[in-house]
């Protein structure tokens, strides 16, 4: 992310603005892939990857490979769930950058040989 750009996020009540927003983004979406969380959150792929492989240890996150993607979705075993994704929804209305970005991200397939 270079000096230039905002931030999208800008809480780090989880210990980090990378690991807020990827619970953020995650609490919109319900399930994402670490490339997908990059570009809404304006960080390096690798840096989000790491994130989330630590909250699937954490046993926050579950991860399923579907083609060549591996979707991370929140572990319904996790015994904090409700409570974690309660705070994380009141956390979002702070986070109106976050919201108008993910707001813009295409989550149904484009039809084959349509122009961008």
């Amino acid at each position: 992310m270079s000096d230039k750009e905002p931030q999208v996020v800008r809480s780090s009540l989880f210990g980090s603005t990378r690991r807020t927003g990827a619970l953020l983004v995650l609490q919109l979406l319900e399930s994402s892939y670490a490339s997908e969380i990059a570009g809404i959150l304006r960080m390096p792929v690798s840096s989000i990857q790491l994130t989330l492989d630590k909250l699937e240890e954490d046993g926050v996150l579950v991860s399923e490979t579907i083609g060549r993607e591996r979707v991370y979705s929140w572990d319904m075993r996790c015994p904090a769930l409700s409570e974690l994704r309660k705070l994380l929804a009141a956390l979002i209305w702070r986070e109106s950058d976050l919201e108008d970005a993910v707001e813009r991200v295409r989550r149904r397939p484009r039809k084959r040989g349509k122009p961008l």
